[in-house]
């Protein structure tokens, strides 16, 4: 039996930039266990049906990823692949699935899913279906699966020991269709967040047990990424790359030591970091920190359980300044009991304080604290926000599906739009290319059209 990994199609002009790290591990996994499997990557194709109808002959085993803005898409390629092939076997894995995972009885395609992280369980399930041995599935960890009136779901067991976990492989992917590869990879040194913020789904996914691969594990991806695809700059994706101030300097530290020539940016809570780290970022090739600010209130800090104030967070953007390292802050708009008044506070310490800044609508997930607070007080502005999430294209889209008494909904709609436009016209404006670009939004259909010329004649690789 030969496998199939798939990652679903999304409407967009863009090029993916480099191919998915949690299908790179899967598919590491699945050569080291000798699973015969392809990878297939619909979002790099528009006719991605004709694409996968191509495959679909070919495979009797399907993996299928999704996030939560991803499944309705999800769905819909497994409904495609089982209208083609009723005979094949379906499993479903990624975020949504595994806050999820009982919402899946609804779907007849999906015939298993797997939660949490699949690096072990899915070769150990593959396997399983690839005996007939399908009833003796209680013992693979983190799988769920369909009995005659109800869906079961195995433990969940983390991986304890990431060293363990075999580099990620991008052999199987179309690497020439990627914007950045092979200059651009992503690469991940820790799993787990111990840390508790109320919209955060992190912590089921990954566990709130801060994991870690050693220093010299990672490096030596590093430099076996840089030798074997000439990859030079990578991006480090962490939930939070410094949790371990000591383990974060020794990384930085074999960089150095070996004189790689690479260059990185990291994701990281600002209120940890020392000026022995910073200056060590810096030295080993840090090009960019992204700081998840979220809010400038202190109020608001604390009801999102932040585990940080304003005053740290002035701090640390003054210790990285000092080392002119460029900073990209993260702000959310429509934080509980926040304000019109408060959502521009952020906009206004964004201009005075960082290089890049993005702001995102808050969204709630399911199972999470923001969600049931939104529950019980009943500030749905949706009559299914399950459908509303799972059914949106991205997280900028301005709609507010929740409100609340210091926010109504129409207020964040409008404020959201502004603020991403005042942010814009105020980067923009710095430049001619963005006085060009700013010029080019007043005629939209003119603006994509350029757009797209670009990704294709100047980021393909």
């Amino acid at each position: 039996m030969s496998v199939l990994l798939v990652i679903p199609p999304k409407e967009t002009i863009f090029i993916p930039d480099t191919p998915p790290l949690s299908f790179a591990y899967l598919s590491a996994s699945l050569k080291r266990n000798k699973i015969e499997h392809s990878v297939t990557d619909l979002k790099l194709h528009k006719n991605w049906k004709e694409v996968l109808d191509a495959k679909i002959k070919n495979h009797s085993i399907f993996g299928i990823t999704s996030t939560t803005y991803e499944f309705e898409s999800a769905i819909e390629v497994a409904k495609f692949i089982k209208k083609k092939n009723p005979d094949s076997k379906i499993i479903m894995g990624g975020v949504h699935p595994t806050l999820m995972a009982k919402e899946i009885k609804e779907h007849k395609e999906i015939d298993y899913c797997i939660r949490g992280e699949g690096e072990n369980n899915l070769p150990e399930l593959i396997h399983l279906i690839e005996s007939g041995n399908e009833e003796s599935i209680e013992r693979i960890k983190g799988v769920c699966y369909k009995g005659e009136e109800k869906i079961s779901c195995n433990p969940l067991e983390l991986i304890t020991e990431l060293d363990s976990i075999p580099f990620p492989n991008y052999d199987k992917f179309e690497l020439n269709r990627y914007s950045s590869f092979p200059k651009h990879l992503y690469i991940l040194t820790s799993r787990g967040c111990p840390f508790n913020c109320i919209y955060c789904s992190i912590g089921f996914i990954m566990g709130r047990t801060f994991r870690a691969r050693s220093p010299k594990n990672v490096v030596d991806e590093i430099e076996h990424m840089s030798a074997k695809y000439g990859t030079s700059f990578f991006e480090f994706r962490d939930d939070n790359f410094a949790f371990d101030i000591k383990r974060a300097k020794q990384i930085c530290k074999q960089i150095i030591s070996k004189g790689l020539n690479v260059k990185w940016c990291a994701d990281i809570r600002i209120e940890r970091l020392d000026e022995e780290l910073v200056s060590l970022m810096k030295e080993s090739g840090c090009m960019r920190l992204d700081i998840g600010i979220e809010s400038t209130n202190n109020e608001i800090l604390r009801n999102l359980r932040r585990g940080m104030t304003r005053e740290q967070i002035e701090r640390g953007i003054s210790l990285i300044k000092k080392h002119k390292i460029p900073i990209k802050g993260y702000f959310i708009v429509g934080s509980p009991k926040e304000t019109r008044r408060d959502a521009y506070n952020s906009l206004e310490f964004a201009i005075k304080n960082l290089d890049e800044a993005s702001f995102y609508m808050l969204t709630p997930y399911p199972g999470t604290e923001l969600w049931n607070w939104i529950e019980k007080n009943n500030y749905w502005t949706v009559s299914n926000p399950l459908e509303e999430v799972t059914g949106r294209v991205h997280q900028y889209k301005a709609k507010a599906i929740y409100e609340s008494p210091s926010f109504t909904k129409e207020k964040k709609e409008k404020t959201y739009e502004d603020i991403r436009q005042r942010w814009n016209e105020y980067k923009l404006g710095k430049t001619l290319r963005g006085l060009v670009i700013l010029r080019l939004r007043r005629y939209p259909h003119i603006y994509q059209i350029v757009r797209k010329i670009y990704q294709f004649l100047y980021l393909r690789v």
